[in-house]
């Protein structure tokens, strides 16, 4: 991957490294795929730098389910740096068979109100 990265000018390589949330209990599988994703991410960090990476990215356990209060846990744990949500918003849900094969249909309708709710925009100042 440093490789790719270095021949095509690439500055950095997103990490998906996420602390462990209530999420990844409720949700065992996706909390799995989260862990492995962030312990690959950390080796990954050690071998080739932090200063190498780009964005951190957050929402992987949640993706496609997110809501506002999930979204303010999210803001409230963002440190310094780039840092990217994972979302799948939109104006219609997907259909519940999409998710035959395993996996949850994303509500991207219910993501779209979370992310443009007024909440979101102005948590201190008081707005709800």
């Amino acid at each position: 991957m440093e490789a790719v990265a270095r021949r095509h000018g690439i500055q950095g390589i997103r990490s998906a490294v996420e602390r462990p949330t209530l999420a990844w209990i409720t949700e065992p599988v996706r909390g799995l795929e989260a862990s492995l994703l962030t312990a690959l991410a950390w080796f990954t960090r050690r071998k080739m730098g932090a200063l190498r990476h780009g964005p951190q990215s957050w929402g992987f356990v949640e993706a496609g389910r997110l809501d506002e209060i999930r979204v303010l846990e999210i803001l409230g744990r963002l440190g310094p740096g780039p840092h990217e949500l994972i979302c799948h918003p939109g104006e219609v849900d997907d259909d519940v068979a999409a998710g035959a094969d395993g996996d949850t249909p994303h509500l991207r309708a219910h993501e779209l109100a979370a992310l443009i709710s007024t909440r979101l925009r102005a948590p201190s100042s008081g707005a709800g």
